[in-house]
Parts: C-alpha cells; sequence; structure tokens
C-alpha cells in the first residue's frame, strides 16, 4: 500500500477533514459542498480548493489552475506565482 504521508483526502466535510487527519494524511477541503468555507478551515486542511479545478494546482498537477492557497500558508504549486 502507499503511507498515508503520501496521500491526499480530499473532502466536501469537517468529518472528512478529521477522518483524513486521523489517517495521517495531507487533506484538502472542497469548498463547494454542504459546509461553510469557515467551518472547513476551522477542522485544519491544509488547503482548500474553491472549485474542482483548484484540486490540480494544489496537487501540482499539469494542466491545473490555482484560486485557492493553502490554508494558514503560502501558495504552494507551479501555477501559485503571482496569483492570489
Amino acid at each position: 500500500g502507499i503511507p498515508p504521508e503520501q496521500t491526499v483526502y480530499v473532502g466536501d466535510s469537517v468529518h472528512d477533514i478529521a477522518a483524513g487527519r486521523a489517517a495521517g494524511m495531507r487533506t484538502i477541503a472542497a469548498a463547494w459542498g454542504p459546509f461553510a468555507r469557515a467551518e472547513l478551515e476551522a477542522a485544519g486542511p491544509d488547503a482548500v480548493a474553491v472549485r474542482p479545478l483548484d484540486l490540480l494546482g494544489l496537487l501540482d498537477v499539469e494542466g491545473g489552475g490555482r484560486t485557492s492557497d493553502p490554508v494558514g500558508g503560502p501558495p504552494r504549486g507551479r501555477y501559485s506565482e503571482g496569483r492570489p
């Protein structure tokens, strides 16, 4: 199997973020789900994706766009230079 520290858990609820963190994974909150962004950020994800395309940039996948930044840290990924 793949070690948890080499995986990312993407979820749209505070429960998803808690599950991913408990498993030792990096987490990305999907802000298009049932929880408000503030609630998701309070759960402590490594990043918040505002729209599905943001996942490509956050995961540094070729062709990905970036509109979201990691929570509490500088932007990551090849598409973060000079973007909000």
